[in-house]
């Protein structure tokens, strides 16, 4: 499956410096597809409305059970604040046992960088 457009969520400074975080979410078993699916739904609705967030995009390889997302950030502080609140938090605590492996890789770029590009984000995560 394609990765998703990027979603923009709020306007960039091309000079500014903004926070570039890849997400790997490997799903554990076909059994907790739809509950993954749904809280994908419901933190997409908190990105929207999440004070730092930049965008955003998603990648799913479904039938592997691989998800990615890329998002930016104003900052590291917006970052921890999305992840701490609900229906991030929530989630993160359904799914805990139900997940692989995680990885997160994050890394800085220019506002007139924006958006990250997958064939990067994908070179970073396969280094």
């Amino acid at each position: 499956m394609p990765a998703t457009p990027w979603f923009v969520l709020a306007a960039v400074e091309p000079d500014r410096e903004y926070l570039v975080q890849l997400s790997y979410l490997p799903l554990g078993g076909f059994r907790k597809l739809p509950a993954f699916f749904r809280h994908v739904q419901a933190i997409r609705g908190q990105l929207q409305r999440t004070e730092g967030a930049v965008g955003y995009s998603l990648l799913a390889h479904v039938l592997r059970l691989q998800f990615w997302t890329l998002s930016a950030w104003q900052d590291r502080s917006a970052l921890n604040a999305f992840v701490r609140a609900d229906p991030h938090r929530r989630a993160m605590s359904a799914l805990r046992g139900h997940m692989g492996a995680t990885r997160f890789i994050e890394w800085r770029v220019r506002g007139a960088e924006l958006p990250p590009r997958w064939p990067d984000a994908m070179g970073r995560f396969k280094a």
